[in-house]
């Protein structure tokens, strides 16, 4: 597939997407491979793609805007989401929710949540904003392998899949982790 650039490459890489593509782009510290969160196929894909992942594991999806995601989460307020807002304004943060029923399979976790993170990468927000919906954001890697931080090294990975050629941002590590149920942080 393609190296797409950005912004040159908008309006195809936003149609790939619409047509349940599975895309590689960056995120705020690595490459991430997902695509329309809403779409169970895509959800199979990843998986497929990520060779063995665990199902009831559920997927990260990331958002540009929490009124994305408004009818997957349950039980939050709007000081809820100024919550969130505020718990990761210096790192990208990873939010265990509460999923509601319209979570589809492949993205919810086997206890009922869904890991959302507002993402900051540019790029990132622009997917977002295409579909007006969130989009599974899992690093391009297979199990057990660092995440991929280039464009070549994604290609090596994932030979056939579309990958949107611009810059990571500059987080080091990967999100921080927190199920916000019970304030529990997983990975810090």
């Amino acid at each position: 597939m393609p190296v797409m650039y950005w912004p040159q490459d908008h309006a195809e890489v936003s149609a790939a997407l619409r047509d349940g593509a599975v895309i590689a782009y960056p995120t705020e510290g690595v490459f991430g491979i997902g695509g329309d969160a809403a779409n169970p196929a895509v959800a199979t894909e990843v998986l497929r793609l990520k060779k063995g992942r665990d199902v009831g594991k559920g997927m990260v999806v990331v958002v540009s805007d929490w009124s994305q995601c408004a009818g997957w989460v349950d039980g939050l307020s709007a000081a809820d989401f100024t919550g969130l807002d505020a718990a990761s304004a210096t790192r990208a943060t990873t939010f265990i929710l509460p999923a509601s029923d319209q979570v589809p399979q492949g993205v919810r976790h086997r206890d009922g949540g869904i890991a959302i993170r507002r993402s900051s990468h540019p790029v990132v927000r622009a997917l977002c904003a295409c579909l007006g919906r969130p989009i599974i954001s899992t690093s391009a890697n297979l199990p057990g392998e660092l995440p991929a931080r280039s464009v070549a090294e994604v290609q090596a990975i994932f030979p056939d899949m579309m990958v949107i050629d611009a810059p990571l941002g500059d987080a080091m590590r990967p999100s921080r982790i927190v199920d916000w149920r019970s304030g529990q942080v997983l990975r810090d």
